[in-house]
């Protein structure tokens, strides 16, 4: 059994079709860090749990949604705007049944200590930092990091930062990059 995902412009997302097994097992999808695989996870259980989407997902564009399908159950939930004078946003849910499956459980395997002192309200702080704030860095830097990081010194194209104080942080310095957001057009993506 599979449950069938669509992520349209969510996070680091463009466009992803992807069938999930749901059936009693263990199951691992694993990438670098950005590529999307925490997303991919939390808009899959997003069928069976109740979160608070707008908190979760953060700014995102004006057609983002997220439609999954189990058993010809489909459940879709996309991005609206209740008032164009205040620009606010809500997600809009719709259902054609109720979807129900025995057990969803994602967890993840982090190698070193660098998520330690991470918290949610951390991470939402940094993704909401103002593009205004941001400085381009080094040329220095950013080699250096693709190199440390991935092995290759061009695989970031852009690096810019903000210092830790100005997005609510103690010290240090917060690295952006520029990434090219992660498509399958053409088929689906199945494990």
């Amino acid at each position: 059994m599979r449950l069938n995902v669509h992520i349209h412009k969510i996070k680091s997302i463009d466009d992803l079709t992807i069938a999930l097994p749901v059936d009693k097992g263990l199951y691992a999808i694993t990438g670098q860090n950005g590529s999307g695989k925490s997303t991919i996870v939390a808009c899959a259980s997003r069928a069976f749990f109740r979160m608070k989407m707008a908190d979760y997902f953060g700014a995102i564009e004006d057609d983002a949604f997220i439609e999954c399908e189990l058993n010809g159950i489909t459940r879709r939930w996309e991005k609206k705007r209740s008032d164009t004078k205040n620009l606010t946003d809500y997600w809009a849910h719709s259902s054609n049944g109720k979807m129900e499956i025995n057990g969803f459980y994602e967890g993840s395997l982090i190698f070193g200590n660098r998520f330690r002192n991470t918290s949610y309200e951390k991470m939402r702080n940094l993704e909401n930092a103002n593009p205004k704030m941001l400085k381009e860095a080094d040329e220095f830097i950013r080699q250096n990091l693709g190199e440390i990081l991935q092995g290759d010194s061009n695989f970031y194209e852009k690096i810019w930062y903000v210092q830790g104080e100005d997005v609510g942080l103690k010290g240090g310095y917060i690295f952006y990059y520029e990434k090219t957001l992660l498509s399958r057009k053409s088929g689906q993506v199945g494990l």
